[in-house]
């Protein structure tokens, strides 16, 4: 929930989840390429957990494109969660900690430059690569981007030496509840038929991804 004040500022943030579900935001430190909302109150009331977060400054907006600038994020994502997480029995012991959702409209910028990397709720654990390679796919299928030169910007933005990791990348987001698959509805409103279109084009571009050629 967002709380505005009298002329309608964004005043305070509040999420309210089961009480069970812990509480990995009140420890997240910033980095040197992003901060987080700060917590400034919590309690709990029976099962659920209720916690009052800092609102980002105003006039904030997705991130302007720097490639260079938004893998920093996912890497200095994966050296604070390695802080803050157990390593979880059964997963490939390459796979590290990430974001879960690292897309543009979770990551901020203010009028300072400033980034606010938001909404850690799917917080885990991928294969190399996967937060970035997400953000590069999902940045550019708004755009309205064919999936075909999607996957050729992610190619040379990992580089040719991590070309031969994009296909466990591909696999693993095609798997992914953050990857929505495609909406079969005939009546959806023109809003979920535009973010039904965007999806798509994700899908589409993994797919495409999976397949490109490792050297």
């Amino acid at each position: 929930m967002l709380g505005l004040d009298a002329d309608g500022t964004p005043h305070v943030f509040v999420v309210v989840e089961p009480r069970d579900r812990g509480n990995l935001a009140e420890r997240l430190q910033p980095t040197r390429s992003f901060r987080v909302t700060t917590c400034l109150d919590s309690f709990c009331h029976e099962s659920w957990s209720v916690r009052l977060y800092e609102s980002l400054p105003r006039l904030h907006k997705p991130a302007r494109w720097d490639a260079s600038r938004i893998r920093q994020v996912s890497e200095e994502v994966t050296r604070v969660l390695e802080q803050l997480l157990e390593p979880v029995e059964g997963i490939p012991g390459h796979w590290r900690p990430m974001h879960g959702d690292f897309v543009p409209w979770n990551l901020r910028e203010d009028s300072q430059g400033q980034l606010w990397l938001l909404d850690w709720e799917d917080v885990g654990w991928g294969p190399p690569l996967a937060d970035f390679v997400r953000y590069v796919v999902a940045y550019y299928s708004l755009g309205g981007t064919s999936p075909a030169r999607i996957a050729a910007t992610v190619g040379q933005a990992v580089g040719p030496e991590s070309l031969p990791a994009l296909a466990e990348v591909a696999s693993f987001w095609l798997s992914h509840r953050n990857i929505d698959p495609e909406d079969s509805s005939a009546n959806v409103t023109r809003r979920r038929a535009k973010d039904s279109a965007r999806a798509a084009r994700e899908i589409a571009a993994f797919r495409v991804i999976g397949a490109l050629p490792t050297s």
